[in-house]
């Protein structure tokens, strides 16, 4: 079932419980927040949408920082500041070319009840050229909404990168792409090197975030593009229920969501240990599970950002053929019996047969 299907299911059921539109709506929203789904939420607020804002929105995603979930409140401020910088360019290449008159000072000539006015009219684009200008207004409010949303996480760097974005929509000059001075191409071998580089010049996960995204900027932007691919080839590689397996033992609990950070955090840890998981080879894994939380969600979007750094716009996703979990599917009341080796290694136990 698709995200959506699900979306629709929920409402359709808060509807016949008698709730109005919004309501059902809210409903289905806080739904997947008390069930610690938080990452459809997200998905559904950006992937299935057009990536506009909007306040209900907002109030969840706000909710979503409340509970913890810094990475996807990022994102997800990411995701909107990127897709209206770059439908906004868009515009501006289409006005251009059919010579339209664009110029700061005669978008501020235009009061902005005047603009909703024809906003609000039907069909919607009855003035394409007012409907531009009534654009221009509203990327840069969406910029400052960003700017103050990103200060709640104190993300100083995002903070930067939107004036100067801001700066650029109001003089309608597109930004060019940061300079390229890593010219080397992306490879299986090149992606594996970076991240020892990085680990080795990192004291924590944070600083590996940063050092690895500095080194992809540095590339061209289709270089990057190869490096979120083969991550994501990496990834699936150990989409397997023995490795599900490992990763429920060892954090004492990992659904759908915690085992993708935990298999981007097994791709950060380098090649020699990506490889000792995927081979599940059970006297190497021990020494390898120190970190009290193996898991590192923010690793599989540090390309994504170095993109959006470089090109000042959304990096579009690599194809990857989604790969199906292979193996013997475990429930949480045999786990002990078909992992009991892995159980005793990591002192797993089950709970429920104890109580």
């Amino acid at each position: 079932m698709s995200l959506y299907d699900e979306w629709l299911d929920l409402y359709d059921m808060y509807g016949e419980q008698g709730c109005e539109h919004d309501i059902a709506v809210e409903k289905v929203y806080q739904h997947w927040i008390d069930n610690k789904e938080y990452k459809k939420v997200y998905a559904f607020f950006s992937e299935d949408r057009d990536g506009c804002y909007r306040d209900r929105e907002d109030k969840f995603i706000t909710i979503l920082l409340e509970k913890g979930e810094k990475v996807l409140y990022h994102k997800y401020w990411n995701f909107l500041l990127n897709k209206a910088i770059q439908r906004f360019w868009l515009y501006v290449k289409h006005h251009v070319e059919k010579n339209r008159e664009i110029s700061t000072e005669k978008f501020l000539s235009y009061d902005m009840k005047t603009l909703q006015e024809n906003h609000d009219k039907y069909p919607r684009y009855q003035d394409p050229y007012l409907e531009f200008i009534y654009d221009w207004h509203e990327t840069m409010k969406l910029i400052d909404t960003y700017i103050e949303r990103m200060q709640k996480i104190n993300a100083t760097e995002e903070i930067e990168r939107a004036k100067f974005l801001k700066e650029s929509v109001y003089s309608l000059k597109k930004p060019k792409a940061k300079k390229t001075t890593d010219k080397r191409k992306m490879s299986e071998e090149l992606f594996w090197e970076l991240i020892d580089e990085s680990r080795d010049e990192s004291e924590f996960d944070s600083d590996l975030i940063e050092i690895l995204k500095d080194k992809l900027e540095a590339m061209s932007a289709t270089e990057i593009k190869k490096f979120q691919k083969i991550l994501l080839e990496k990834m699936n590689e150990l989409n397997h229920w023995d490795i599900w397996a490992l990763a429920y033992i060892v954090r004492k609990g990992c659904g759908d969501d915690a085992f993708d950070y935990f298999k981007a955090w097994i791709v950060s840890k380098g090649k020699e240990a990506f490889e000792n998981v995927r081979e599940m080879k059970l006297e190497k894994l021990k020494k390898l599970f120190k970190e009290s939380e193996p898991q590192l969600e923010e690793f599989m979007y540090v390309a994504q950002n170095a993109y959006e750094n470089k090109k000042y716009e959304e990096m579009p996703i690599p194809r990857v053929k989604d790969k199906p979990i292979e193996g013997k599917e475990w429930s949480e009341d045999n786990i002990c019996k078909y992992y009991s080796k892995l159980c005793g290694i990591f002192n797993y136990s089950d709970l429920k047969q104890e109580l």
